[in-house]
């Protein structure tokens, strides 16, 4: 099979989840890795190249259309040349004009009109034709997925009900072409390790009675953080709120100065994965309000780590929420005063929270990454079937007596 993205590199969420998710199929599959060099980390996994490289690359508004634009054309060129020999092409969001199975991240105009219908509904003339003219990359990405998902359209899976409703609603996909199935994490690595908290907070200067509120993720504008520290100010709960990414901080910083909370507001910086658990650990409330997000993997980290997650109703995993029970969504992307009344009332309980992260915990199961790995090879037998109309089994390689895969499931977050 053929697994086509611009990209081989495990900075940024989507590229982590796709090197990944290879590493993990090629102990069992045939897998070629559809890729640009220029941006390819080294990886012991048994994967094949197909080198594919954009006319331009960079993260400039018309150098990042460029590369989008001419690696799709170009990669579909390489696998109509290179068809015969793959069983399933299976494409990551726009990377490529064909496929028999797409990962659909998100769909480019519902994400557009979810901006200026509830994130600056008031917005003038001149943003409003900002994709169109001044962020041509969002153009040319709505382009592709009009080649892409046009009939007959491929099998979509995408990660929450939310995207499989907005791809039902403009690119007619049918309900039946679509698996819902959430970005898997090693639940193992998030489980609750009381010496990591104890260590983290004595590392900070934070007692154990203080409750400790946690964002984790870039685009602080996007995740959130200045509705938290609004939230701070008005809470009168003894409380901190540390931030984990790696945006700039400067104007948050003044925030939470003429907020009055300054002493409270801690910017962390990134952090590498396998130290993300021990954060979660010391935290007490992990809060992930995002004005925007199709999905969003601390969620599930925070529950998988036992921890009361907080999520706005803009950010797809709260479909992972129980509300009151595995955790609390709040409306819209996050009103402050609705998270300080949440801070001061069962949040500020540590019975309640302990309750409610034990319920998570429970409940995240359904998140690890090895279900979502199996039901990925049930759309890739679905999908050869499909295209031959008859039953194709997929390549599997045996392995050895006693063969134990590697730990690739882990996908850093701090970016996400």
């Amino acid at each position: 099979m053929a697994r086509v993205y611009r990209t081989f590199a495990r900075s940024g969420s989507i590229a982590s989840l796709f090197v990944r998710d290879i590493e993990r199929l090629s102990h069992d599959v045939d897998v070629t890795a559809v890729c640009s060099t220029k941006r390819r980390v080294q990886t012991s996994a048994p994967v094949r190249f197909l080198d594919v490289e954009p006319v331009l690359t960079g993260s400039g508004r018309i150098s990042y259309a460029v590369e989008c634009a001419t690696f799709a054309r170009r990669a579909t060129r390489a696998l109509q040349n290179a068809s015969p020999s793959f069983d399933v092409v299976h494409a990551e969001g726009f990377a490529c004009l064909w496929a028999d199975v797409v990962t659909a991240h998100a769909v480019r105009s519902a994400e557009v009109e979810h901006y200026f219908e509830n994130v600056e509904p008031a917005a003038g003339l001149r943003k409003r034709l900002s994709p169109l003219l001044f962020r041509p990359q969002v153009r040319v990405a709505a382009g592709i997925e009009k080649t892409l998902y046009r009939s007959p359209a491929p099998l979509v899976i995408c990660p929450s009900q939310r995207v499989k409703d907005d791809l039902a609603r403009w690119h007619d996909i049918p309900a039946e072409l679509v698996e819902v199935i959430p970005y898997g994490i090693d639940i193992a690595a998030f489980r609750h390790d009381g010496a990591a908290r104890s260590r983290i907070r004595r590392q900070e200067g934070t007692a154990d009675e203080t409750t400790v509120i946690l964002s984790v993720g870039d685009e602080f504008e996007r995740k959130g953080v200045a509705r938290l520290i609004e939230a701070l100010g008005r809470s009168s709960a003894r409380a901190e709120l540390w931030v984990i990414g790696g945006d700039d901080p400067g104007r948050y910083v003044e925030q939470a100065r003429s907020t009055g909370v300054a002493d409270r507001v801690r910017f962390l910086g990134r952090k590498p994965f396998e130290e993300l658990p021990a954060w979660y650990a010391a935290c007490d409330v992990l809060a992930v309000i995002s004005r925007q997000d199709s999905w969003a993997i601390p969620v599930i980290e925070g529950m998988a780590a036992g921890r009361a997650v907080l999520a706005s109703e803009y950010t797809g995993s709260n479909e992972a929420i129980t509300n009151g029970r595995t955790g609390y969504v709040v409306s819209r992307d996050g009103d402050p005063g609705e998270i300080a009344s949440l801070l001061d009332g069962p949040l500020a309980d540590p019975a309640t929270r302990a309750a409610i992260g034990a319920h998570a915990a429970a409940d995240a199961h359904r998140f690890d990454a090895e279900v979502a790995y199996a039901e990925l090879l049930d759309v890739y037998e679905r999908a050869a079937l499909r295209r031959t109309r008859r039953p194709v089994p997929l390549r599997v390689r045996q392995q050895p007596a006693g063969h134990a895969l590697p730990n690739t499931s882990a996908a850093p977050s701090a970016a996400l």
